[in-house]
């Protein structure tokens, strides 16, 4: 059930990201995007249908049962909607020449030792993921709620840390988030342990997610550049492993708690934005806003991702405005 869990992080993403990259850039633009654009797109789709099945289910006050089939539901529908999707335009294009992107051996070839070194640097940091007694549980108590979610068939009706209902409730922004029901869902879909879940396939999962983000981000920063991405991506991994010492470092938080929204909106969503910015993809900006507000308690809705993109366009504006003084200026001083 692991390696099925597993490819279904790979598979079902994908399709979703291939389907939604499709339908709003069209096929002129897919030359611009690799398969990590698709996963990662696909990902914060995934966590976007988890956060409706979670609302429908809440609201109605149904049962967390329920709330896993509406998740199953919700995944089959849009998964058959995708591949419908995928086989029709293959039908339709069928026999079109597509541009796809050319691959620059040599190029590649000249950093090779770079490229390897990053990638055994990674594969150590999941294995120690796997192999170490990790886990950071101060100011959160998700594998507690995801444990009594699966223990008493309820959303936030008992208090994980007493055993107890609540007697004032909790918060509505907090009762909202969706990553608890999630991960539930996952558990009792799979027959997989909380701790296995939780603690282990999450946070493979989005320590994977945050270097494929960082590599869309080096493409953008240097999109012919192989040499400056190969560094970029080897600095964020030694970074990533630095980090762990420090508990408000993201390394840290991927390491000890991959699991909470806080390291995911972090290592994930921040450089999808950032890379959706210089690659002027508003709609992922607007999905990785959107994905923060299903997994961080936020000021109704307005999240980081939300802040550093309107801080990005307002930095852009005033430079394209300041650009032709500057210009200007320069000529005169001259």
């Amino acid at each position: 059930m692991i390696v099925l869990l597993g490819l279904a992080f790979i598979i079902i993403p994908w399709l979703y990201g291939k389907s939604v990259c499709t339908i709003f850039y069209g096929r002129r633009k897919e030359v611009d995007f690799f398969w990590g654009d698709y996963l990662l797109t696909g990902w914060m789709i995934f966590i976007g249908l988890a956060e409706a099945s979670h609302l429908g289910t809440m609201f109605l006050r149904r049962s967390f049962s329920d709330c896993v089939f509406l998740f199953e539901a919700l995944n089959l529908s849009v998964l058959f909607l995708c591949c419908l999707f995928l086989f029709a335009r293959w039908i339709f294009h069928r026999g079109q020449k597509e541009k796809k992107p050319v691959f620059d051996r040599q190029a590649f070839g000249e950093v090779r030792l770079i490229w390897i070194g990053t990638g055994l640097l990674m594969f150590t940091m999941l294995l120690m993921l796997w192999l170490g007694d990790y886990g950071y549980s101060k100011g959160d108590v998700t594998p507690e709620t995801v444990a009594t979610f699966l223990h008493t068939d309820q959303i936030h009706a008992v208090n994980p840390l007493t055993g107890m209902p609540y007697t004032q409730g909790i918060p509505m922004r907090l009762q909202i988030l969706c990553l608890p029901s999630f991960y539930g869902c996952l558990c009792r879909i799979f027959g997989l342990t909380t701790e296995l879940v939780v603690n282990r396939m999450i946070p493979t999962a989005v320590m994977f997610l945050a270097f494929l983000a960082y590599y869309s981000l080096a493409g953008a920063l240097f999109p012919k550049d192989h040499r400056k991405k190969a560094i970029f991506l080897l600095t964020v991994a030694i970074l990533f492993g630095l980090g762990t010492y420090f508990d408000n470092m993201d390394g840290f938080g991927l390491f000890y708690a991959g699991y909470r929204g806080l390291t995911i909106r972090n290592t994930v969503l921040l450089p999808i934005l950032l890379s959706s910015f210089f690659r002027e993809r508003r709609i992922l900006m607007l999905l990785c806003v959107i994905t923060e507000a299903c997994m961080v308690w936020t000021l109704y809705g307005a999240g980081l991702c939300l802040l550093v993109g309107i801080g990005l366009y307002l930095t852009y504006w005033v430079l394209w405005y300041l650009y032709p003084v500057l210009r200007k200026k320069e000529g005169n001083e001259s």
